[in-house]
């Protein structure tokens, strides 16, 4: 599961997704480290996720992570990363 980003309106929705993507995995006998998984919230509401039996904790709106080997963080601060 390299690079997977999902997308939701809601917490409702990203749990619906998740659900359909943990069924497809059990399924087709797919491995997957929930402990590399990153949550990014534009709400703080959305502290915490848990998605194959593994509490995801949301990160912080400076914290930048990397998606497709691009930088980005949610509150649009611009740093270089080495």
């Amino acid at each position: 599961m390299d690079d997977t980003l999902w997308i939701a309106n809601s917490k409702n929705e990203l749990k619906l997704i998740t659900n359909i993507a943990s069924s497809f995995y059990h399924m087709a006998d797919i491995q997957i480290n929930p402990v590399k998984s990153i949550l990014v919230s534009n709400t703080s509401s959305t502290d915490e996720f848990s998605f194959f039996e593994s509490s995801i904790k949301s990160i912080p709106a400076s914290q930048p992570f990397k998606f497709l080997g691009c930088w980005f963080t949610l509150n649009g601060s611009m740093s270089k990363q080495s």
